[in-house]
């Protein structure tokens, strides 16, 4: 995933992460043409998805989560879909499942 400055087209540069402690993380990225300064905030269900995929923010890997979160998380959309006839669970059926199932805090 790249960012990209829609008035420059130019890569947005990743300045920094933060993970406040609340299970969720921020990075923040800035254009090198134009200096435009954007952030992008994961929630805890998101932080928790990007930490299983073992994608690196700014060039590291989140911090390991327990297992048993992963497994939990899996679940609840495994039997999202199931329930549903879903046969991919994509992020837009991961986002309709947080709606359907008043999860939009995670």
């Amino acid at each position: 995933m790249k960012f990209l400055c829609i008035d420059c087209d130019a890569q947005m540069s990743y300045q920094e992460r933060r993970q406040p402690g609340d299970g969720t993380f921020a990075a923040a990225f800035t254009c090198p043409s134009c200096g435009r300064r954007i952030a992008m905030l994961a929630n805890p269900m998101e932080t928790q998805l990007v930490s299983s995929l073992g994608v690196q923010i700014g060039g590291r890997v989140l911090d390991e989560q327990p297992a048993f979160v992963r497994g939990m998380v899996k679940r609840i959309y495994t039997d999202y879909a199931v329930e549903r006839a879903i046969t991919d669970i994509t992020p837009d059926v991961m986002d309709r499942a947080r709606t359907d199932l008043g999860l939009e805090e995670m």
